[in-house]
């Protein structure tokens, strides 16, 4: 009998899915073995053909363009990893300058699933348009999707188009099929000449967007932060959305059917002043619903929109409000609009709108029963939109919110002072970590 249970046991490890995850490693300009088995003996590029499981670390350099498209195997990832000095896997031929220096992409495509891209630093509060070990730029679809996918990664990674005056209608990323669970985390997208992320007529399923800056649209057709459709479990947190300027930040403007289960908090919308070459005239938040219910027809279905910043959006109409032509359970609270000059402000067509905070303004202002109107600016710094310093200056107790609700974007904990604020920071978080922008040339 014991025999037979080793027998048993030994077969089964023979089984391809008992291999151990390895590490691989790959380094521009390696002229060693090129096996991935260490530095000295490094890709010298990403092989076509990856190994599901393992981890590729990349030494910085100059990589072209690449498509991840390894058949799936199950939900095994693939990762592929920024190399740092502290985090490089075996030390054999490795140098620190192969940490300190970025890995540069010049475009992506995900034609299967089950990725994680991953530049280790940079990206978030303290650093957001800084410090990032990836960099993918392309003057059109800068990362492609060009089929079904679920589970892709991308995280500290910058990612830039042509520019907001390029002639080609640039989508940083570009996810026109169905998807499932795709995440953005710490990232920096910036510099198109129309949408950070384009998502119809795909009509996903699950999307995360965090610790993020989003800045620089140009003047192409539907220009918006994300052009949307029927996407539904959404999560937009703690990002910064800077000079989006079209038909709105976060735009459902196309499609048919039911966005339902989005949650969008702890985030600032604002314009710096610095173009007056387009506007918003449908909302920073829209969803487009026509009589009868074509063509164009998106419901929104249970949003949760809590503790926002929007300020100094001051060109068009509506500019400044969340907006809804059809919605259910769509609850907008704790949230700041300080210093738009739209025709209206704050909460339009939304089901509950409360909590809110308005100030300098035109339009209207408070509309539930607990809505402020303030005296004056609720932040330290006057124009905050300039120096990046979007902390209070005294508290401004709202409704008090469960997890996960109850964390901002530096990670304080909300209410821990006995009051839990309105707007994107506690009152108690520290105003250095969200720091100015740094770059506002004419592009």
């Amino acid at each position: 009998m014991k025999r037979i249970i080793y027998s048993l046991a030994f077969s089964v490890c023979l089984v391809p899915l008992c291999a151990e995850a390895a590490n691989r490693y790959v380094r521009p300009g390696a002229t060693g073995l090129n096996n991935g088995s260490d530095w000295a003996n490094a890709y010298s590029k990403l092989p076509a053909t990856l190994t599901r499981g393992d981890t590729y670390y990349l030494a910085g350099g100059s990589y072209g363009s690449y498509t991840f498209s390894t058949p799936v195997s199950g939900t095994t990832p693939i990762t592929v990893r920024k190399a740092t000095v502290a985090d490089h896997g075996v030390a054999t031929g490795w140098s620190d300058t192969y940490g300190s220096t970025q890995a540069l992409f010049s475009g992506l495509a995900f034609k299967t699933s089950y990725h994680v891209f991953d530049g280790v630093t940079g990206g978030g509060p303290g650093n957001w348009e800084t410090g990032f070990g990836f960099k993918v730029k392309a003057t059109y679809h800068t990362i492609d999707f060009p089929a079904v996918l679920s589970d892709i990664t991308l995280r500290h990674v910058d990612i830039e188009g042509g520019g907001r005056a390029a002639t080609s209608d640039t989508d940083l990323l570009y996810l026109v099929n169905k998807f499932t669970n795709i995440t953005v985390s710490y990232c920096f997208l910036h510099d198109t000449s129309r949408t950070m992320i384009l998502t119809w007529p795909a009509s996903g399923n699950g999307m995360l967007i965090e610790y993020s800056k989003f800045a620089r649209n140009g003047n192409a057709e539907h220009r918006e932060a994300w052009s949307a459709g029927a996407d539904s479990n959404v999560i937009v947190r703690h990002n910064l959305f800077e000079d989006i300027l079209g038909t709105g930040v976060i735009a459902i403007v196309n499609s048919k059917g039911v966005a339902s289960n989005w949650d969008v908090y702890g985030n600032v919308f604002y314009h710096t002043g610095k173009y007056t070459d387009g506007i918003i005239n449908t909302g920073v938040l829209f969803n487009r619903y026509d009589a009868g219910g074509s063509p164009i027809a998106v419901q929104a279905s249970n949003w949760h929109v809590y503790n926002n910043v929007v300020a100094n959006i001051r060109n068009g109409s509506f500019t400044a409000a969340f907006t809804s032509e059809n919605s259910v359970n769509y609850v907008a609270e704790n949230n700041i609009w300080f210093n738009n000059q739209p025709s209206d402000v704050g909460a339009n067509g939304v089901a509950t709108a409360d909590y809110n905070w308005f100030y300098g303004n035109g339009g209207s202002g408070a509309r539930g029963p607990h809505d402020i109107n303030g005296t004056g600016s609720p932040f330290v710094d006057a124009q905050p939109w300039i120096s990046g310093n979007w902390a209070l200056k005294a508290p401004i107790g709202g409704l008090a919110l469960a997890a996960p609700y109850n964390i901002d974007m530096n990670g304080t904990v909300r209410g821990a002072d006995g009051v839990f604020d309105r707007g994107a920071l506690e009152f108690s978080s520290q105003a250095a970590a969200v720091p100015a922008p740094t770059n506002l040339q004419v592009k």
